[in-house]
Parts: structure tokens; sequence; C-alpha cells
């Protein structure tokens, strides 16, 4: 067998690797290498250009070495006032992007958005994503409507744009496809689907209801059903099933459907398995993907077990096959999470959690991205976990003792000022019981006391390798300490 080689590959695969670099990679880093990949490089034709602070000044260096006809995606990513579009069409001439399929701008006004509009000079241009000035959005918006007419866009993003749809005046047999928005009004929705038959995608933050609109629903909204198959709502704001139930009703072929809400402190019905299944045999018979995320307070399930046991029914297991999670989220001590898995939603930090899957039923401790496929394996990694000043009090000690009960990696465990009371070291002592990794253990700054000291007894007497532990300022008092001294007298380590 011949060793493999990227000389050797076909100029086509190569050209799809580049695909997933950028474009400042494939010049200063790829290109360089080698006269062949030099070579091939030249002939690449699908660049995709972006102007934003970070490439400002490499940028006109980067457009001499790519020939116009190549480039099919601009970005101008800019900060308000900041001169990048002047400084773009100074050093490019925009009227020679022939090949040009996606046109991106951020901050853009009236003005700006008319020059670009009258240069570009391709039947080839097929997507918008534009964030204008709040304050020209109504003007703006009439030269984005000529614009879906002129060159047949069929993907337009506004997601930053609330309520826009009054002000659109859509042209007849609009091309769009795909629609992003900010929030909208019911009503609006409705004619979006209404004036827009092409359309297939919707992402939107927000669809706002009233109690009108399912209690005297307009004539006119009885009298279509769209062919839309993809619906997103990144704020799912909705609080009666009526709600959700009109807004679906109108879309009976959908194959995607995706709800996700940061902030919904209410536990209600999109908590409930049983309510989704019901939802979906009746309502979605097409439906394909479905992906949600919610949130709830801590004080709202008593039980992780009982939250997920609904979702592990054969609708779900068998045959819809969709995977559903559960868990408890130590970095915001009052979250409880309802999602499928796997899900892309916008964290900034690591999110560890005492995670339950609708696969087996069992809390696993785990820092695992929401978006990577569920995967035992790599939760079986973690050897360090710092929960140092993470408020978790008794309760989110509960969850952390369950997952715990099936680690066994843990090698060291930071739980200093965490208000942990007596209670909270009994959920630790559960889940450590047939520890055999933990070495060192920080439980500083607690309120363990003298109740919470047979506990930690416990502990200390089932573990055969803790070589580290760190008890200041937990009341434990005299008594207390006999129970922890009489139990170090049984361990050797």
């Amino acid at each position: 067998m011949t060793d493999a080689s990227l000389l050797t590959l076909p100029i086509e695969v190569i050209h799809h690797i580049l695909a997933y670099c950028d474009t400042q990679t494939i010049l200063l880093s790829i290109r360089p290498v080698c006269k062949h990949l030099y070579s091939i490089v030249n002939s690449y034709d699908q660049f995709e250009l972006t102007l934003d602070w970070k490439s400002k000044s490499k940028f006109q260096w980067m457009y001499r070495l790519i020939p116009t006809e190549g480039i099919v995606k601009l970005n101008i990513l800019r900060n308000e006032y900041d001169g990048f579009v002047d400084f773009f069409l100074s050093v490019c001439d925009l009227r020679q992007f022939t090949r040009l399929r996606s046109l991106t701008i951020q901050h853009v006004g009236e003005k700006d958005l008319i020059s670009f509009f009258q240069l570009i000079n391709t039947h080839t241009l097929t997507s918008l994503s534009i964030n204008p000035y709040k304050r020209e959005i109504s003007t703006v918006l009439f030269h984005i409507t000529s614009a879906i007419e002129k060159f047949q866009i069929r993907r337009l993003c506004m997601d930053k744009c609330d309520h826009i749809v009054t002000h659109m005046s859509w042209p007849v047999d609009c091309t769009l496809t795909r629609l992003e928005i900010g929030a909208c009004h019911y009503h609006e929705y409705i004619t979006v689907l209404q004036r827009l038959p092409q359309l297939r995608t919707i992402i939107m933050k927000q669809c706002v209801m009233n109690d009108n609109d399912v209690t005297t629903p307009s004539t006119s909204d009885t009298k279509f059903c769209s062919l839309l198959k993809s619906l997103t709502i990144t704020d799912f704001s909705l609080f009666s099933q009526q709600q959700l139930e009109l807004l679906i009703s109108f879309t009976p072929v959908l194959v995607h459907l995706k709800l996700t809400a940061r902030e919904r402190r209410r536990f209600d019905y999109v908590f409930d398995g049983l309510y989704w299944e019901n939802f979906i045999r009746i309502n979605l018979l097409s439906l394909k993907k479905f992906e949600i995320c919610f949130h709830t307070e801590t004080h709202a399930v008593n039980d992780l077990v009982e939250l997920i046991t609904p979702f592990r029914t054969p609708f779900w297991v068998e045959e819809k096959r969709w995977l559903i999670a559960c868990a408890f989220i130590i970095w915001r001590n009052e979250d409880i999470w309802l999602y499928t898995m796997p899900i892309s939603v916008d964290i900034d930090r690591d999110l560890i959690r005492c995670e339950i899957s609708s696969r087996d039923g069992v809390c696993r401790l785990t820092k695992r991205c929401l978006n990577q496929v569920f995967d035992i394996t790599a939760d079986e990694t973690l050897t360090t976990l710092d929960l140092c000043g993470n408020n978790l009090k008794d309760e989110g000690m509960q969850h952390l003792g369950d997952a715990l009960r099936k680690n066994a990696t843990l090698t060291t465990l930071n739980l200093q000022a965490n208000q942990i009371r007596a209670a909270g070291i009994q959920h630790l002592a559960n889940g450590l019981r047939n520890n055999k990794k933990l070495a060192t253990l920080d439980l500083k700054s607690n309120s363990i006391g003298e109740a919470g000291a047979p506990y930690l007894a416990d502990i200390l007497r089932n573990n055969t390798t803790l070589t580290a532990l760190y008890l200041e300022y937990n009341y434990i008092k005299d008594d207390g300490v006999q129970y922890v001294a009489s139990a170090l007298r049984h361990n050797a380590v």
C-alpha cells in the first residue's frame, strides 16, 4: 500500500478542503508551501472576502492576490461610523465581483446600501444579510425589497431587526426561500407565510401572541397552509399550548422544528415529554428533526429522573430516535435545563452539569459541549472539577451526588464556599461511596457543622485514595471532630 500524499489528491478534493479554511489561511499558510499548492490556490474560485478590524491591515494585500471572479462571499463586519464602506469602495471595484453569491453588511445606512446595489453587476447574488442603522430601517427596507426583486434573492437575514414585516412591500412572486428576522407579531408571521409562497425556512427571535389571537382569529388566517419545512424560534416565549398549536397549524408539513429560550423561568408544558409526544403525533406528522432547549428554576423540579422519564417512551427512543437530556447546571446553580442532543446554542463557557439522558436514565457529570454527539466515553475523562464559590447549597449537592455515583475518573474536587450544610454532605457521601480515585477534596468555608460530621466521616471511612482534605471554617466543633478523627483511624492513606 502506497503512502497517501496531499500532492497526489485530485485538485477537486483539495478545493473542497480549502472551503473549510478562511481566506487568510489559504493565502498566507497554504499558498506559499510549494509550487503545486501555489497553482491549486490560484485556480480556486470560492473565496470568502471579509473586512473587519482584524483583517483591515491585510485587506488590500489579500484583495490583490484574489481574482475578483473567484470571490463568491463578501462580508463587511463593521462598527457604526468606522468608515469601512468608504474604505472598501476605495480599494475594490464591486462591479468586477461577477460571481458574488452572498453579501453581508453590518451597520449600514441607506446611502451606502444604494451604492452597493448599484455597483453589483451580477445575476448570481442569492443571499443578503443586512443589519441597518435603527434610525434608517424604514428607508433601508425599501431598497432591500427592490434588491430582492432585482437579484432574485433567495436568502435574507435581518436577524437584528424586530417587527420589520409590516414595513416590507414584498415583491409579487417573491423568490425568498429562507428568512431570518428578529421579533415579530403573530400577524406578521401569518403575513410572511401568505406573501412568500416559496419560503421553506424561517428563523426568528420571537413570535409575539396575545390571548385575542387565539380566541378571535382573523378569518383570513384559516384559508391557507404554508409549505414551510423548517421553523426556528430562538427566544420562545409562548406561554400557552393553544398559542403554540395555533402557530403550528399553518405549517403542517414541517420537517424541522427548533425552539429555544435562554430565560424561560416558568415550569410549564414545554418540559412535558408526554405533551410533546401527543402534540407531534397530532400536528406534525412529517417532522424529522426536533430540537429544544429550555431552562427552569431548580425548585420547580424535585427529581431529574422524573423529568426525563416521559422522554424515554418508544416514541422518543425507537420511533423518532431523538435523544433528550435534562441537567442541573452547576455554574448556574438555580437552573435545570431540558434539551435535545446535540443542539447548537450560544453558550459562552463550559457547561459543567449533572446530566441524565433519555438513552439510559443514568446521571453523569459532564462538560461536553451541547453541540457534540452524546458519547459516554467523553464524560469519562473528567479528572479535576473546580466548583469554588458556585453557591450549590444542599439542593445542588443532591444532583452532584447523583452524578458522582457513576464517575470513575475524578481525582480532585473543589467545593469551597458553596453553602453546603449537613444534608449536602450526606449527598456527597452517598455519591463518593464507591469512588476509587478521589485524592483531593476541598470543603473549606461551608457550613457542615456537627450534624454533617458523621456523613463526612463516612467519606473518610470508605475512601482509600484521599490524601488531602481541607475543612477550615466549617463549624464542626469538638463533637464533630471526634467523628472525623475516628474515621481517620481507619484510613491508612
